[in-house]
C-alpha cells in the first residue's frame, strides 16, 4: 500500500492598487533580476496571518515603513484552498489576496523612482504580459483569472 504525502503551502498576496480615469492600476515587481512580474507574493510564517504576511513583504521588498507608508485591507478580497496531486504527495495549497494603497507621499516617490516596479492595467494582468510583450507570474495569472480576482474592466 502506498501512502501520499501532504505538503501545505499558505501564501499571501498583496495587490498594490491606485485608481486612475482609464481604470485602475497594480504595482508589480522583478525581483532578483527574474524575467517575469510580479506582485507580493509572500508564504506565510507559522503564527503570521496572511495580511501580516503581505504587510509584512510589502514593506520588505519596497523598503517601506509598514506603519505610515501604506495600509493593507482589513479583510481579504479573495481567499481560496486548492489541491494539486503529483505522484504521491498532495500538496495544498491556501491563497488569501489583500489590496493595499501606498499611504504616503515619500512611499509614492520611491515607487517612481525604482526602476524594477512599474504600474500595469488590469486588462494587462488578466492578459498575463505587458503591452511590450513582458510576461507577469504564470501560477499569479492563472490564479487571478481563475477566481476573478481582478477584472480586465477595472
Amino acid at each position: 500500500m502506498t501512502s501520499v504525502r501532504k505538503e501545505f503551502t499558505h501564501l499571501g498576496i498583496g495587490l498594490i492598487y491606485r485608481p486612475t480615469p482609464h481604470g485602475n492600476q497594480y504595482l508589480v515587481c522583478q525581483l532578483d533580476n527574474a524575467d517575469v512580474w510580479t506582485p507580493f507574493i509572500s508564504e506565510r510564517l507559522e503564527r503570521e496571518s496572511f495580511r501580516e504576511t503581505v504587510t509584512r513583504e510589502i514593506a520588505w521588498q519596497l523598503d517601506l515603513d509598514r506603519d505610515k507608508d501604506f495600509v493593507v485591507s482589513n479583510m481579504a478580497v479573495g481567499s481560496h484552498e486548492f489541491v494539486e496531486k503529483e505522484f504521491n504527495v498532495d500538496h495544498h495549497v491556501a491563497i488569501a489576496f489583500y489590496r493595499a494603497r501606498l499611504f504616503t507621499e515619500f512611499s509614492r516617490n520611491k515607487i517612481e523612482s525604482n526602476a524594477n516596479c512599474r504600474w500595469v492595467s488590469s486588462k494587462e494582468l488578466c492578459a498575463g504580459q505587458l503591452e511590450d510583450g513582458q510576461p507577469f507570474d504564470s501560477d499569479f495569472v492563472d490564479w487571478v483569472n481563475r477566481w476573478s480576482v481582478i477584472r480586465p474592466w477595472e
